[in-house]
């Protein structure tokens, strides 16, 4: 109600320079969701498009005449019947040949494209030339009205092996397709074609603007196949437990790839850095936590002793020297100079640092191995963790959004971790919370570093000494190519007060200036993987109200030669 009027006019958008193909799939919907489709393909805002109706069943003479009523004389429009005996990518070749439009995009039968969609498509196209294209969408109910509001980030290739969060609308361009659909490769499903399109395409685009309305009937389907997503209370995770739950249960068509926790035997060792003054009660049940759960991973437990003062402190240093590594630290505080000091003074067999609070507790076997399996991808530079406050029933952290709450803050702070069963995972919005994906930035509370990237940045920013560290660390990651990623399967507990809540610490006055001034241009653009539907001052994804609507969107372009958050460039 308020886009339309806004760009209804706009002859920019409405000339229409590139010649879009809309494929309609249809099965078994009823001609009322037909109908509706076509309805919404026809007011398009954007001209001259082609439309090719691929049915499972060839349509009837009844169907064919409804369907010229519906669009009329002058919309170019052709069938193809899906044959049994072919598969997705046969089919969808044999189609291609019937095409002429330089991009191709997909509607369900059933579903609709708000009126505008076609012309932020040619909008996109224009400026980036992308080979795969998606939107945001809206499921409504069956009286129309809206139920669900599907807001995505900018391509998250490891949010997409575990969650198909890419779905219609998706356009192609056409040739990028017809080559992947006479690859030779296996793809019977629309999910396995979307996967194989962004393991292939170089640019990748999404369009943060709701173009799509999906039949909520569809989406349930969808979920059926998706089956659900379990896991144990962290208490009693085994390794072979978290195996199981990187994998989707039930029906598997849409789960990619696995991920091997076996991670002996590939030269991987970590040091694990736990800075402390005093408080050696808590740098006790650290390292007894760790020791519980490291397993076989090849490790190093290295404490930073900050020049306490405390006898019993001094007196557990003392004997945790005995079989771990123990450093004497001097001078003032500054976390980002402390961590590096250590690190220099570390053996060069390191492979990754893993920065670890001395409040943290392991809770079960596992957490390591998951995020080592995260970080042994070539192109990961920082792996965090899912932290619970100390009740293990409220998450802490699930990766940070720069920009949350005028700076950066943790997503899911103070959600429910389980559902009521105490067992079950919380998926929080879109699986976010039990999915492992790219994130701007994570906690140094339980960070895994690749030395490799360590060494390339430079190590920390000792300009910062108290907060935003950690964020301006893997922000200059991704900044020199490589991703960070949020590890749904390693669970900690951080003992950090509950009372605090979300966006309520107040950092070091000269660190939030600096990062201000220095994350300028990512602030004033958002954060590439927090989707700009939702409210900057909510941890749990809530949705903007009133949404936000603009003549013009940014498309935010991934581009693989870069392949990273933050060289995806956020453009208009």
């Amino acid at each position: 109600m308020r886009i339309e009027p806004l760009i209804g006019n706009d002859d920019a958008l409405a000339v229409g320079q590139t010649k879009i193909a809309v494929i309609l799939l249809s099965s078994d919907c009823s001609s009322r969701g037909l109908r509706r489709t076509l309805a919404s393909i026809k007011r398009q805002l954007h001209p001259g498009s082609e439309l090719l109706i691929c049915a499972a069943k060839m349509l009837g003479s009844r169907q064919r005449r409804m369907i010229d009523r519906c669009l009329g004389p002058d919309y170019e429009r052709q069938y193809f019947e899906f044959s049994p005996a072919h598969t997705l990518a046969e089919d969808l070749a044999l189609a291609l040949n019937k095409l002429t439009g330089e991009y191709v995009a997909f509607v369900d039968e059933g579903d609709e494209l708000t009126f505008h969609a076609l012309a932020r498509l040619d909008e996109c196209i224009r400026d980036h030339t992308p080979d795969l294209i998606y939107s945001d969408a809206v499921i409504f109910s069956g009286s129309g009205e809206s139920a669900q509001f599907l807001f995505r980030p900018t391509f998250s290739p490891q949010y997409l092996r575990g969650y198909p969060y890419i779905h219609h609308l998706t356009t192609f361009e056409r040739r990028f397709l017809q080559r992947l659909v006479e690859s030779g490769r296996t793809i019977t499903t629309f999910q396995q074609m979307i996967l194989s399109g962004t393991e292939d395409a170089e640019r990748i685009a999404h369009i943060p603007d709701l173009l799509y309305r999906q039949n909520r009937k569809l989406s349930r389907d969808l979920e059926s196949l998706q089956g659900t997503r379990e896991c144990d209370d962290p208490e009693r995770v085994t390794p072979g437990d978290s195996r199981r739950a990187n994998r989707l249960t039930g029906p598997d068509p849409l789960r990619y790839r696995d991920l091997d926790l076996d991670v002996a035997g590939r030269g991987t060792r970590v040091a694990i850095l736990v800075p402390s003054k005093d408080h050696g009660n808590l740098v006790r049940q650290c390292v007894e936590s760790l020791q519980r759960t490291l397993g076989s991973v090849s490790h190093q437990i290295v404490v930073i002793d900050h020049a306490s003062t405390e006898p019993e402190t001094l007196a557990y240093f003392g004997q945790l020297s005995q079989s771990h590594t123990v450093l004497r630290y001097e001078g003032s505080f500054n976390f980002s100079a402390i961590n590096n000091w250590a690190v220099a003074r570390l053996p060069r067999d390191i492979t990754h640092y893993l920065f670890c609070n001395n409040d943290i507790e392991a809770l079960a076997p596992g957490w390591l191995e998951a995020m080592l399996v995260l970080a042994d991808q070539h192109d990961v530079g920082i792996v965090g963790a899912c932290l619970l406050y100390p009740d293990r029933k409220h998450i802490q952290h699930a990766g940070d959004c720069v920009g949350l709450f005028g700076t950066a803050s943790h997503l899911g702070n103070g959600m429910l971790a389980y559902e009521a069963d105490g067992t079950t995972r919380n998926p929080g919005y879109g699986q976010l919370l039990c999915i492992s994906h790219e994130v701007s930035a994570v906690t140094a509370a339980c960070m895994l570093m690749r030395r490799e990237a360590f060494e390339k940045v430079g190590g920390y920013d000792e300009s910062f000494a108290v907060g935003f560290g950690d964020v301006d660390l893997c922000l200059r990651t991704l900044r020199s190519g490589f991703r960070v990623l949020y590890c749904a399967d390693a669970i900690l507990t951080h003992h950090e007060s509950f009372s605090r809540g979300a966006g309520q610490t107040a950092p070091h006055t000269a660190d939030t200036t600096l990062f201000l001034n220095r994350w300028a241009d990512l602030l004033r653009d958002g954060d590439p993987y927090f989707n700009p539907g939702f409210s900057d001052v909510s941890t749990s994804w809530a949705v903007k109200s009133p949404l936000p609507v603009a003549r013009h969107v940014k498309s935010r372009l991934w581009i693989r030669e870069q392949f990273s958050g933050l060289n995806t460039k956020v453009l208009a």
